[in-house]
């Protein structure tokens, strides 16, 4: 990477505490609707059959796409393949489709987000902050909040970092020689 004459590479590894419990639902849902920009939607499914220790297991597969977009199952199949690999698998187009306007889409979305019941022993909360943990969209929902938090307000932390005497000798040296290409 360095020795091609690219800027030096830095990342942050965090772990943000109770960040599904803290999520506020009204920021969730307007990511959604920016998100969502076509009047119309494709739900398509396909399965995908494998063997697994010995044992053959279905994994069913969902995709919603724009409603102008309709995939012809093999040369899906095959970018699906070349994105995600899949191997020792049989897949198989179920041949369910289902069309679905945006307004109902979110409608759907907001009643997942907002109308969310817990059970605590043997009472019932609605719960009015964050998102259910149980849910198959929640690390979605989670990373969509989250990138657009990044998107938006971090854009301001500027791209070169200014150099310090407490960097070591060689890692200033070579970013002063990157920053100078």
């Amino acid at each position: 990477w360095r020795q091609s004459g690219r800027p030096p590479l830095y990342w942050v590894s965090a772990d943000v505490r109770a960040a599904f419990d803290t999520l506020n639902q009204g920021h969730v849902y307007q990511a959604l609707s920016t998100l969502l920009t076509e009047p119309q939607y494709l739900l398509c499914r396909h399965t995908e059959v494998a063997t697994k220790q010995s044992r053959v297991r279905p994994r069913y597969r969902r995709e919603a796409l724009p409603a102008t977009v309709y995939p012809h199952f093999l040369s899906h199949s095959e970018e699906r393949v070349v994105a995600m690999p899949v191997r020792h698998a049989v897949l198989v187009d179920n041949v369910t489709v289902r069309y679905m306007d945006r307004a109902q889409l979110l409608s759907l979305l907001s009643s997942h987000l907002f109308c969310n019941i817990v059970r605590q022993g043997r009472q019932y909360f609605h719960q009015q902050t964050g998102i259910a943990q149980g849910s198959a969209l929640s690390s979605l929902l989670c990373s969509l909040v989250y990138g657009q938090l990044e998107q938006n307000c971090l854009y301001q932390i500027p791209t070169r970092l200014p150099s310090s005497s407490s960097w070591s000798s060689s890692s200033s040296s070579s970013s002063s020689s990157a920053s100078s290409s």
